[in-house]
């Protein structure tokens, strides 16, 4: 979960069109345990890559260019709707976009149209990582403004799990990461799982992930708690945060949008930290281990919120 890019290996991009700055992820692998992203390096691993370097990269971007855009926020949207919370789950998400762009793919995709929709079928997961970038060019544009206790970015490195506030310009305030509660895979538990780790928790910095948790029930029945808990989640994450996206309605919420917009100073009041919608990663590099919650550090958030009053108050 915070595996190498390196220069040479082809990435998803996503624009903003309103602010027009853009965010980049790398791609989903495949839906096997062992992936790069989670730590994982073998023979079979790096032939993976080099086939989502030479055939699967090639011709999803000939698709997209002749096509010309895809819309994610309207993915995202259909995607709710549909029980995806799109993070965790991303089901419905990797449906729409097979949708989208399957008309194009036959027309001009070749013999590699069909490996690359047999590999998208078998990878309900592969739309996450669109979601990602798409979130971080959501974020991103909420960075940099003055007086701003909102949230940015929320990231976890196995040791640690950071924030950045928008009116504290690129300082990182950090805690110790989250222990990871929920479900593990045959054969293993939480002692083989390191802390909460990754990037992917962008997703609950604008309003995804465990902050649409209501809209995504069948995820919380795999974590082995009850729909009234998927129900509370949201609910919970609601109180620290500043107002609800109509992009994003939850339908078993009455069409309620998400909660969205992290605030220090509501975080620091209820003493309440975002719940984030995670996997484990295993301690032995073998991959990926389990599903969960797990919670960011109150830690962070109190520092943030001394920096912030230092800051202001020295201003004013």
């Amino acid at each position: 979960m915070c595996g190498v890019i390196s220069f040479s290996m082809p990435v998803l991009v996503v624009r903003n069109k309103t602010f027009l700055n853009e965010a980049y992820c790398h791609i989903y692998e495949h839906p096997g345990r062992e992936k790069l992203s989670y730590g994982a390096y073998n023979e079979r691993v790096a032939a993976n890559l080099m086939w989502l370097q030479e055939v699967l990269a090639p011709t999803l971007g000939a698709v997209i260019r002749s096509l010309g855009e895809l819309d994610i926020r309207s993915l995202i949207a259909r995607a709710l709707t549909m029980g995806d919370e799109c993070h965790s789950r991303n089901f419905a998400s990797t449906a729409a976009l097979v949708v989208e762009i399957a008309p194009e793919l036959a027309r001009i995709g070749g013999p590699d149209g069909a490996k690359v929709l047999q590999f998208l079928k078998q990878c309900s997961q592969f739309a996450l990582h669109l979601v990602m970038a798409a979130c971080k060019a959501m974020a991103d544009a909420a960075a940099g403004v003055p007086d701003s206790t909102i949230v940015t970015a929320l990231a976890r490195n196995g040791v640690e799990t950071g924030i950045r506030v928008s009116g504290l310009d690129d300082r990182w305030f950090t805690g110790p990461a989250g222990e990871i509660t929920g479900l593990y895979f045959s054969g293993f538990g939480p002692q083989d799982s390191v802390a909460d780790i990754g990037d992917s928790a962008i997703t609950e910095t604008v309003g995804l992930g465990a902050f649409a948790h209501a809209a995504s029930p069948a995820l919380a029945l795999v974590k082995s708690v009850t729909c009234k808990d998927a129900l509370e989640f949201t609910d919970r994450m609601r109180a620290i945060a500043v107002t609800e996206n109509p992009n994003f309605p939850i339908p078993y919420l009455d069409s309620r949008g998400t909660p969205t917009g992290i605030d220090v100073r509501l975080v620091v009041d209820r003493r309440t930290t975002p719940i984030i919608n995670t996997a484990a990663a295993d301690k032995q590099g073998r991959g990926q281990i389990g599903v969960g919650n797990a919670t960011a550090p109150m830690q962070a958030f109190t520092d943030a919120l001394r920096a912030f009053a230092e800051k202001y108050d020295a201003a004013r």
